[in-house]
């Protein structure tokens, strides 16, 4: 069972990249998304991505705290947490290359300063810790990203 949560907590495996791999895990996000989120998502796509980032994020609590047990308190190579923010902050976005990088830098930004409350999720016990502060630098990071949207179709 540590070998599944292994796999599952490392994005199969990207997580031992070894240079920056929550950036790794944001890519491997990125690409995700953009392979299988349809170009015209409807009201159900919405709703069924928004259901596997909650299972995500269910998976990534659990595994991230059995891994936490071998590697220690929020190892680099669990990158499920960057995964899951990342889809966070493209949650509703329009699937244009030019967003998607948009909010790819804006989440990694967020991610690694840790503004706006991250760092004391950061605190929290187990994955929970691992997960909340990226469930939090993804929500400011769609936030934002959503406010560039509108402020560009505005001008």
């Amino acid at each position: 069972m540590i070998f599944l949560s292994k796999l599952i907590a490392t994005g199969f495996g990207v997580g031992y990249f070894p240079k920056a791999p929550g950036t790794v895990g944001s890519l491997l996000a990125v690409f995700l998304y953009y392979i299988f989120f349809p170009n015209e998502p409807s009201v159900l796509i919405h709703a069924v991505f928004f259901i596997i980032l909650a299972l995500f994020f269910g998976l990534g609590v659990w595994t991230a705290t059995r891994v936490e047990t071998i590697y220690g308190h929020d190892p680099s190579c669990v990158v499920i947490d960057e995964i899951v923010g990342m889809g966070l902050t493209l949650f509703l976005v329009p699937k244009s290359w030019i967003w998607i990088l948009t909010g790819l830098v804006l989440f990694r930004l967020m991610d690694i300063t840790k503004w706006l409350g991250a760092d004391r999720m950061q605190q929290l016990k187990g994955g929970w810790g691992v997960m909340m502060d990226d469930v939090v630098a993804g929500f400011w990071s769609c936030i934002t990203l959503h406010l560039l949207i509108r402020i560009i179709n505005f001008i």
